[in-house]
C-alpha cells in the first residue's frame, strides 16, 4: 500500500514540479519587467526605437535568414534518411512552416511535430519517419544548446556568477560537466546505433557523421540568432558577442522551460537581468529586444502562416479538381 502511495506521489511530483517551475519563472519575469517599467517610460522606448541604427536591421535580417537556413539544412539531413525522393524545396517549405510557427506558439516540440506530421504525411512520408525527424531535430538542438552553454560559461563565467551569485569555480565545473555531457551523449548515441537493442526496439539513430552535421547546423543556427541580437544591441554598452551569446543561451533555456509562447517576458527579463544596463541604456536595450522579436519571431511567423495557408489552399484545390 505504501509503495502504491509513493508511486502516486512521484507521479504527482513529476507533473507538478515543471508546472510550478514554469509559473515561478513567469512570475519572476513579470516582476523584473515591472521594475524595468518603473525606470523607463513608453516615450523613452519609442525614442530608443528611432535610434536603432538603420544598418543594423538589414544585417539582423541577414543573420535571421542564415539561422533559418541552418535548421532547414539540419531537417533536410534527417528527411533525406527518411525519403530520398523528397526535394530540398519541399523539405525547406515544411521545415520553415514548422519552426517559424512553433517558435512563437510555445510547446515547440508538440506544435512543430504536429505541423511536420501534417505537411510531410501529405508528401508521402510515414508517421514513424516524421517522428524520427522531429526527435532528431530536438536531440541535435539540445546537444548543441548544452555544448554552447558550457563553452559560453567557460568563456564568460563572471556573467553567470553575477546573475546566480555562485562562485566562478563552481560555474566552471558545471560548464565542464555540460560540455562533457554533450560529448558523452553524442558518443552514446553512436554506440546505441550499433547495439542490438537499437535494432530490436527500432531506434532510428542517425549515423555518427549525419548526427555530427545536424549538431553543427544547430550550433550555426544558435550562433546566428545570437548574432541577430548582438547586432541590434546598443554599441554604447560595450558588450562583446560572446557575452551576448551567453545571455541568449541562458534566456533561451529559461524561456523553453517556462513553456510561455516564445518565452515572452521570460526571455526579455533574463536578458535585462544579465546585461545590467545602466539607467540611461535600459530603454535602448528594450528597443533592441523589441526589434529582435519583430525580426526573428514575428516576421518569420507571418511568412510561415502565409506559406501554410498557401499549401493548405493548394491541397484543397487539387482535391476539388480531382473529385
Amino acid at each position: 500500500m505504501s509503495l502504491f502511495a509513493s508511486h502516486r506521489l512521484l507521479n504527482v511530483a513529476w507533473r507538478a514540479v515543471p508546472a510550478c517551475a514554469a509559473i515561478g519563472l513567469y512570475m519572476l519575469a513579470a516582476w523584473t519587467l515591472y521594475q524595468v517599467g518603473e525606470k523607463v517610460s513608453p516615450g523613452e522606448i519609442r525614442a530608443a526605437l528611432a535610434d536603432v541604427p538603420h544598418a543594423a536591421v538589414p544585417a539582423a535580417l541577414c543573420t535571421t535568414i542564415a539561422s533559418f537556413a541552418a535548421f532547414i539544412l539540419q531537417d533536410y539531413l534527417a528527411l533525406r534518411r527518411a525519403s530520398h525522393a523528397l526535394s530540398l524545396l519541399r523539405a525547406a517549405a515544411g521545415s520553415f512552416i514548422a519552426q517559424s510557427i512553433a517558435h512563437v506558439t510555445g510547446f515547440a516540440i508538440l506544435v512543430g511535430g504536429a505541423l511536420r506530421a501534417r505537411y510531410f504525411m501529405a508528401c508521402g512520408l510515414a508517421l514513424p519517419s516524421i517522428l524520427s525527424v522531429q526527435a532528431s531535430f530536438s536531440v541535435s538542438f539540445g546537444l548543441a544548446d548544452t555544448l554552447l552553454t558550457g563553452l559560453a560559461t567557460l568563456l564568460e563565467p563572471a556573467l553567470a556568477s553575477g546573475a546566480t551569485h555562485l562562485p566562478i569555480a563552481w560555474l566552471r565545473l558545471a560548464a565542464c560537466a555540460l560540455v562533457l555531457g554533450a560529448l558523452g551523449a553524442f558518443v552514446l548515441a553512436t554506440f546505441l546505433r550499433r547495439h542490438p537493442l537499437a535494432r530490436r526496439c527500432k531506434l532510428a539513430v542517425a549515423p555518427a557523421g549525419t548526427l555530427a552535421l545536424q549538431i553543427l547546423c544547430s550550433i550555426i543556427d544558435i550562433l546566428f540568432v545570437a548574432a541577430t541580437l548582438y547586432l541590434l544591441m546598443p554599441m554604447s554598452l560595450g558588450i562583446g558577442y560572446v557575452q551576448v551569446l551567453a545571455c541568449y543561451l541562458i534566456a533561451l533555456t529559461l524561456g523553453l522551460l517556462s513553456h510561455v509562447p516564445a518565452g515572452l517576458g521570460v526571455f526579455e527579463a533574463t536578458i535585462l537581468t544579465l546585461i545590467h544596463a545602466p539607467q540611461g541604456e535600459i530603454a535602448h536595450v528594450v528597443a533592441a529586444l523589441l526589434v529582435f522579436r519583430a525580426t526573428y519571431h514575428l516576421l518569420p511567423f507571418a511568412l510561415g502562416c502565409i506559406l501554410l495557408a498557401m499549401v493548405e489552399f493548394g491541397r484543397r484545390w487539387t482535391r476539388s479538381q480531382s473529385a
